[in-house]
């Protein structure tokens, strides 16, 4: 499975490379758009119906707006299991642009509740939801909280 994604991540950037302007650095891209990200899903649930290897966690790995590679890791735990209402919580999402549910929310229409302490962090997330295309109509609601027990 791990040949199979390197596979399918080469061509897509063996795509991107002939097709991008000159000016762009390839190796500063680090996203995984939302039609490869469909297509590994579609991947991974085919190899779970047809009872074949599924990947380790270290293989799935991608960042489109998480820090460390759990937008993949996410893609395909949903992707296995499923999900119920599409719902996200964050708490101490920070901006709520890098971190671990932004993917779920801009790039699979999931509904999000992210809170962060501080006020400034906020209205840079509220700003940057209302510009992207799939969610300023339906932007996640961000709230300035600290969340104790």
């Amino acid at each position: 499975m791990k040949n199979l994604l390197k596979r399918i991540l080469r061509f897509f950037w063996e795509t991107v490379e002939k097709h991008r302007p000159a000016d762009i650095d390839i190796n500063k891209l680090t996203k995984v758009d939302m039609g490869s990200q469909i297509l590994l899903s579609l991947k991974y649930k085919q190899l779970l119906q047809e009872g074949l290897s599924l990947p380790k966690f270290e293989d799935v790995e991608f960042r489109t707006f998480s820090q460390n590679g759990e937008d993949g890791i996410l893609l395909y735990i949903f992707s296995l299991i499923g999900s119920t209402n599409k719902k996200a919580i964050e708490i101490c999402a920070g901006d709520g642009i890098t971190c671990n549910t932004a993917n779920l929310i801009i790039n699979h229409g999931w509904n999000g509740l992210l809170f962060d302490g501080k006020e400034s962090n906020i209205r840079r997330g509220q700003e940057f939801y209302s510009s992207i295309k799939n969610t300023a109509k339906w932007p996640p609601t961000l709230v300035n909280a600290w969340i104790t027990a």
